[in-house]
């Protein structure tokens, strides 16, 4: 599938429905880390913050609208994505050794798209930011 069809009418809906499910799925994480107290470092709440923002990121595509600016999504994308790779880089906590299966699960599931969501809204659609859409 091409980023061009990941785009269209169906793959709008395919973005919408993964806006949802991640919305709740990061929603329920940050809950539970605000009452866990699991968040021991600046990085990890700039990261969370800096999600919420990708997230939202997710909704403009999937709703084919226009959030902010494109300049801004496609500096957030930059931030995130570098954030990201720092943080598995550099973890702020000691980090468990989990399977390859639960390690590649976790990234087919979240990362991928969500990075591939935000990049095509940042930088592939065009036809939002004219609102030709």
């Amino acid at each position: 599938m091409t980023m061009y069809a990941l785009t269209r009418n169906g793959g709008a809906k395919c973005w919408l429905a993964y806006a949802a499910y991640i919305s709740i799925a990061y929603g329920l994480g940050v809950f539970q880390g605000l009452v866990q107290r699991r968040f021991v470092s600046e990085i990890e709440v700039v990261l969370t913050i800096i999600n919420g923002f990708g997230i939202a990121a997710l909704w403009g595509l999937g709703l084919r609208k226009r959030i902010s600016t494109q300049v801004f999504w496609r500096i957030l994308f930059c931030v995130d994505l570098l954030l990201y790779i720092w943080t598995s880089v550099f973890p702020a906590r000691p980090v468990p050794k989990l399977p390859d299966g639960v390690v590649f699960a976790v990234l087919l599931v979240f990362t991928i798209p969500y990075y591939s969501g935000v990049f095509i809204y940042a930088f592939r659609s065009p036809a939002i930011w004219r609102g030709t859409d």
